[in-house]
């Protein structure tokens, strides 16, 4: 899936968005280093380079080539000059726990079945056992595509190394604020993360927006919301960990549509936008931990608040200091004219 407003999953990082040249594995590869430098691999990426539009599946499959021969080697030199750089993994992963695991055992899953059956676009169409994560077909799978699901797993480990990477880059640099990141208003229904977490996801609904004066039928997302009650019965965690997730080595965090915070627009499985309704969220609790993570991350927060924002919502933005984002065309006052910048 070519988008990021539809992500997997908010907890992890899109491995395509590795600098594989950089990795210190890939220096110690002799063998992917030969096939980057081929003359057949340098026409590949060139076309790719070349091409108007972005090629994502030509871009994956041209990095995974690389980073599996790279993983290869490295974990064959695991036990021995390897051993150090291998322990730090392991420890990566121990400390990612159940939902590193699970994000790992999916994309080895889908990656399975759609090797098998290209028209497999998701967990929701894959053999029934395997949709529940729990399942001892899935146990029985990931055991025996170990290696497949720990590849997927030291990828994760690479794109946290060289996110830390950047930020640290920025901060040398002098940038006041540093890495700039985007928060999803939610997960794709097909991917790792509704899939790992059913029980939190309304999977028979999308979030969308009701019909305006710039969109007269309303809009419809496609992406499930979070059951407000499980959210609150569970601790907030699943929204915490999402926090700091996104928080991580980032100056400032973007909110899109931080009107999720007080209420969503839910809209049915099979029906229109206009026959949604809206759904409302702990909006106090939430800020109060907004807050905390923002304070102990060290990140700045800023709400996309445009649309149907209620003053009770952008109240609440700026007694809790959150930043405003929206968009100049609309920023107008009665008579039609643009409002002021003090404004």
């Amino acid at each position: 899936r070519a988008s990021p407003y539809s992500p997997s999953s908010r907890l992890f990082v899109n491995p395509l968005y590795l600098d594989v040249a950089s990795m210190p594995e890939f220096a110690a590869s002799a063998r992917a280093r030969e096939l980057v430098a081929s003359a057949s691999f340098g026409s590949e990426i060139a076309a790719l380079r070349e091409s108007a539009l972005v090629q994502y599946g030509g871009v994956a499959a041209a990095k995974h080539r690389v980073l599996e021969i790279v993983y290869a080697d490295a974990r064959r030199a695991r036990g021995a000059k390897g051993r150090e750089r291998w322990a730090r993994f392991e420890s990566y992963k121990a400390a990612a726990g159940e939902a590193l695991e699970r994000q790992s055992r999916f994309e080895a899953l889908q990656e399975h079945f759609h090797r098998a059956d290209p028209t497999i676009w998701g967990w929701p169409v894959w053999p029934e056992p395997y949709r529940n994560p729990a399942s001892e077909e899935v146990k029985r799978f990931a055991g025996e595509h170990a290696e497949r699901v720990d590849y997927f797993s030291w990828l994760q480990w690479q794109a946290n190394l060289q996110r830390s990477d950047l930020a640290a880059k920025a901060r040398d640099a002098g940038m006041t604020i540093g890495v700039y990141t985007d928060l999803a208003v939610s997960v794709d229904r097909s991917g790792a993360e509704a899939w790992a977490r059913q029980d939190l996801y309304a999977l028979d609904a999308s979030v969308g927006a009701p019909p305006d004066s710039f969109n007269v039928k309303g809009q419809d997302w496609g992406l499930p919301p979070m059951i407000p009650a499980r959210l609150v019965s569970s601790g907030f965690a699943e929204f915490i960990a999402t926090l700091r997730a996104n928080m991580r080595d980032t100056g400032a965090l973007r909110i899109d549509h931080v009107m999720g915070l007080h209420r969503l627009f839910w809209i049915p499985r099979g029906s229109v936008a206009a026959e949604g309704a809206y759904v409302r969220y702990p909006l106090e609790a939430l800020l109060g931990l907004i807050a905390l993570e923002s304070h102990r991350n060290h990140c700045v927060v800023i709400g996309e608040d445009l649309g149907t924002v209620t003053d009770e919502v952008r109240r609440a933005l700026a007694d809790n200091d959150i930043l405003s984002y929206r968009v100049l065309l609309f920023e107008r006052g009665d008579a039609g004219d643009f409002k002021p910048p003090q404004a």
